[in-house]
Parts: C-alpha cells; sequence; structure tokens
C-alpha cells in the first residue's frame, strides 16, 4: 500500500514540474534568431573594386580608339579633298572685258580685264559677281568619280567640295568621293534631284563635323554678322556656272515640308515663305517667280536640321 501512494506522488510531482517547465518556457523573454552573416556580401566586397578597375580600362580603351579611329578617318578626308581641289580647282583667270576701240569703233579683247570680282545686275538692288571666282576641272573629276555632278565653294569658309549624287541618300552619308567608309561622308545632292540644276528646287546635304569641315560652318549663318560676311556661294558645273544669293537660313525639322519634293507649282513659294519667316538672318534679297532654288542641309543637335535656302543665278 505505501509503495502505491509512493508512485501516485512520484507522477503527480512529476506533472507539477512540467507544468511549471511550461510556464516558465512562455514566460521567458523571446528573442529574434541571429541573423549569419552572408558570405555573398563578403564576396561582393571583393570582386567589386576589380569590376570597376575593368569597367573603366574598357572605357578608357573604346574611347582611345575611337578617337584615334575619327582622327584617322579626318586625316583621310582631309587628305582627299586637299589632293582634288589642289589639282582640279584653280583661280579663276581674269577674263577679258570688251571695250570699243577708240580707233575704229570696234571691239577690242585686249584693252581691260574682266576680274570675278566685279558684279553684274540681275535684277533691280540685286548685283552678284559676272564670274565664278573658281575654275573646275571636272574632266579630271569625273575620272575619279562619275557621280560628280558639281563643285560647291563659298570663299572665306571651309566650303571647297566636290558635289556627288548618288542612286540613294545613303551611300553618300558615310562615304567619300572615292567610296571609302567615312563618318565625314560627303557633299552629295539628293537623289530626286537632276545633275544639271534643272530642277524648281534642288537639295545639297552636308556633315555637320565638329571641325567646321563639310558643312560644319552652316551653322554659323544662325548669327547675322557671319552671313553678311558670306551672303554668296558659288556652284560650278560642267555646263554652267551659278551664284547662289542666299535668302534665309533656320534651325527645321528631318521631315519639314521642304525635303517633300511634292512637285506643285506653289511649292517654290511656299518654300521662300517659310524661309523667309523662319530666317535666323536678315536680307535684302529676294525671289521672283520662276527662280530656281538650292537648299544647302546639315544636322543640327541631335534631331534637328540647319537650312540655307538661296537663289540661283548664273554666271560666267
Amino acid at each position: 500500500m505505501e509503495k502505491l501512494k509512493q508512485v501516485i506522488r512520484n507522477l503527480l510531482g512529476g506533472k507539477q514540474e512540467a507544468v511549471a517547465s511550461a510556464e516558465y518556457e512562455e514566460s521567458k523573454p523571446q528573442f529574434p534568431p541571429r541573423r549569419r552573416k552572408r558570405k555573398s556580401a563578403k564576396k561582393v566586397s571583393r570582386w567589386l573594386p576589380s569590376a570597376l578597375m575593368v569597367f573603366f580600362i574598357a572605357t578608357f580603351l573604346i574611347s582611345g580608339i575611337m578617337i584615334i579611329r575619327n582622327t584617322l578617318q579626318a586625316n583621310k578626308r582631309d587628305s582627299l579633298y586637299t589632293d582634288l581641289s589642289g589639282t582640279a580647282v584653280k583661280p579663276a583667270d581674269p577674263k577679258p572685258n570688251q571695250k570699243p576701240d577708240e580707233n575704229n569703233g570696234e571691239t577690242s579683247t585686249n584693252t581691260t580685264e574682266q576680274t570675278p570680282g566685279e558684279t553684274i545686275t540681275v535684277k533691280p538692288g540685286l548685283n552678284i559677281p559676272e564670274y565664278s571666282p573658281i575654275d573646275v576641272d571636272f574632266e579630271y573629276l569625273q575620272e575619279k568619280n562619275e557621280d560628280v555632278m558639281a563643285w560647291v565653294y563659298c570663299p572665306g569658309t571651309p566650303i571647297n567640295y566636290p558635289v556627288v549624287r548618288g542612286d540613294d541618300n545613303d551611300y553618300y552619308l558615310n562615304r567619300l568621293l572615292d567610296g571609302t567608309v567615312n563618318k565625314s561622308g560627303s557633299i552629295f545632292a539628293d537623289c530626286r534631284n537632276m545633275v544639271d540644276f534643272s530642277d524648281a528646287h534642288t537639295i545639297i546635304y552636308g556633315h555637320n563635323m565638329k571641325d567646321q569641315s563639310m558643312f560644319g560652318s552652316v551653322n554659323q549663318y544662325a548669327k547675322q554678322d557671319y552671313y553678311d560676311q558670306h551672303p554668296v556661294w558659288y556652284i560650278n558645273t560642267p555646263e554652267q556656272n551659278y551664284a547662289v544669293v542666299l535668302l534665309a537660313g533656320h534651325v527645321t525639322a528631318p521631315n519639314a515640308e521642304i525635303y517633300a519634293f511634292k512637285g506643285t507649282a506653289d511649292e517654290p513659294a511656299q518654300i521662300v515663305q517659310n524661309a523667309l519667316k523662319n530666317s535666323a538672318f536678315k536680307t535684302s534679297a529676294t525671289w521672283q517667280e520662276g527662280e530656281r532654288l538650292v537648299t544647302f542641309s546639315t544636322c543640327h543637335g541631335n534631331s534637328r536640321r540647319f537650312i540655307l535656302v538661296g537663289v540661283l543665278y548664273e554666271i560666267g
């Protein structure tokens, strides 16, 4: 009997200890589990400096390669066009000015000389040079490339280049006259134009280069004083020479109406009206119906164009 009582007491005591233990566990302060330090953070801290060094070295090398490439391309461009202009382009010879002979009234070609700087009046208030200031050997140029259609020149500026026309407007965008791939491209006429400038409106394109080559100086016409110093361009062709009297210059969109070639009778008048309304410079030059237009177009910033619109006049 005593043994039975002892067993019962032991059982009851164990239960009480279990209850006490459970109560202790419930009342024990709860702490969040410790987080183990991530090994990945240590790994990142180890390889990040190396990765950044590789990145900067790669960037430096790529920039260096691009600078070298651009320099080589610029040298190639300058060498080509310097050789062409040195061989194919010469200052125009003085032209004889016929004058009545005082002795017999007949004309003589030996009494005076007509210099390229003298002018003729093409309409009231507008005098233009009677002769182009340069002579161009187109036979030599077309032996180099049969796509050569003209030479464009503006005294006192970098503008002094052959003009080509391709089967599309992409080929010469990044190719020199000799076909070499080059970011400077060529000065080229719109493929929709005739090569003899017989269209009512001709567009000539050129890149806006930072070193002012190609059409890099065209954006300078945003300043009135630059226009005042260079109001006339010259275009020589195998058949005829022209003076281009500038009417207006302004920034426009790459999809502007001036690039549309709609072919309507009123298109030239609309081009002139819009150009004069937006022009960055003022001029006394005018356009009359029937006179042909030439637009020189280049880039302006990343997504705009700067254009010069001028009137084409035949000269000697």
